[in-house]
């Protein structure tokens, strides 16, 4: 997914890494998919390693392991910890997992936790975060702590469509910091972002998570849909209900060439605690604008993009570069804002206070997308500034 950015400087971009993530995300958006069946393909013990980097923990070395048990091997234990060198805290992860049938199976997990949380990881993967530090000194994620328990089923149904139920319990800690932990191999006198501070507190969720999936290729679909909807009650200390959509639609126009449209909508009311809004600008939304530029109850994105796939670039006389068979090019025009409702608690968004920002672009996408370089300029709400962005492994 990223990276690299660009507001008036040479631009660099690093390789992105696979890591394994056990644990379903709780973010806003999105729906953390699980193994179908790890427990009858892995050994009886199993340990892998995700280190990773960011400027509130510093570099942070990770340890997990996956303990199948029984000779039905229907039962799991998960457990992983990790240590940051900058924050000099230890966190932890150890689940317990029944899963039941084969085709629909369906999964209960039962976990306790002391995690560094961030509402960011639908913007930009772990990976990508971690190499924008190493190389540029940027950290585009906000982060805050959870620590305690939570319990939930995932079902499949017809091979493919996901539903989650889950309750849970934690409390809050924030993670405020201005420091400029750490060098960079590149732009080493720039300063990071401040992490801003959330509302300490205790809350109690019961979340409703749907995933439909309708795509013809999980890695580069050419036409189908997918939606993901996320459906919250929070009670404690944080008296909220939200509700989150994700939607991609995929259309192939003629040849290689296609059209994409992808929609987001969240609202969430009752609080006004940092952990609880959502942000827009910057990498993974409005690429052309700075980073968490909005923030509010209220968020709405339309995203339009047209590839071309390679009918362009591959018919020019650059065809016989070096990669030029599997480059292409692609337009986009982005729409969206995130805001509070104003003088209204009640759930329905109130569209009139939104401050609309849109941008429009060219991406240029290398290896069949698996890099993507976006120059992209403001339209409404900006300055009419460039950027220039990389993503790895994000088509859009």
């Amino acid at each position: 997914m990223i990276l690299a950015i660009i507001p008036k400087k040479f631009l660099f971009w690093p390789l992105l890494f696979a890591g394994i993530i056990v644990a379903p995300a709780y973010a806003q958006f999105g729906y953390k998919k699980l193994d179908d069946d790890p427990y009858s393909e892995y050994k009886r013990i199993n340990f892998w390693t995700h280190p990773h980097y960011n400027r509130v923990e510093g570099v942070t070395m990770h340890g997990g392991m996956l303990l199948k048990l029984l000779s039905a091997k229907s039962f799991g234990v998960i457990c992983e910890t990790k240590y940051g060198s900058k924050s000099g805290t230890f966190r932890y992860e150890a689940s317990l997992d029944k899963r039941f049938f084969k085709k629909n199976r369906l999964i209960l997990r039962a976990m306790i936790f002391d995690e560094t949380a961030t509402n960011d990881n639908w913007k930009v993967g772990i990976n990508e975060n971690t190499l924008a530090g190493v190389f540029l000194r940027e950290d585009f994620r906000d982060y805050f702590e959870r620590k305690g328990w939570r319990v939930f089923a995932d079902k499949k149904f017809h091979g493919y469509y996901l539903f989650r139920v889950g309750y849970a319990q934690y409390k809050y800690g924030s993670m405020a910091t201005r420091t400029n932990f750490a060098g960079s191999i590149f732009d080493g006198n720039k300063v990071y972002r401040p992490n801003p501070a959330i509302q300490k507190g205790c809350e109690k969720s019961f979340r409703l998570s749907l995933a439909l999936d309708h795509l013809d290729n999980l890695y580069f679909p050419v036409h189908g849909w997918v939606l993901h909807a996320v459906l919250q009650k929070t009670l404690g200390d944080f008296n909220t209900k939200g509700f989150f959509l994700d939607w991609t639609h995929y259309t192939q126009t003629w040849a290689h060439q296609k059209f994409v449209l992808r929609g987001l909508f969240g609202r969430r009311s009752g609080t006004m605690g940092r952990q609880h809004l959502m942000t827009i600008g910057g990498v993974g939304s409005l690429r052309a604008f700075r980073d968490h530029l909005h923030s509010g109850q209220n968020f709405a994105m339309l995203n339009a993009i047209y590839l071309f796939g390679g009918d362009i670039l591959q018919n020019s006389p650059l065809r016989n570069f070096p990669m030029m068979d599997s480059t292409f090019l692609g337009f986009f025009y982005e729409i969206g804002d995130a805001w509070n409702n104003e003088n209204n608690q009640g759930f329905a968004p109130n569209f009139n206070q939104a401050r609309w920002l849109s941008d429009a672009g060219v991406s240029l996408l290398l290896m069949e997308g698996l890099v993507r370089f976006d120059f992209t300029r403001h339209i409404g709400g900006g300055t009419g500034n460039w950027r220039v962005t990389c993503r790895l492994f994000n088509m859009l």
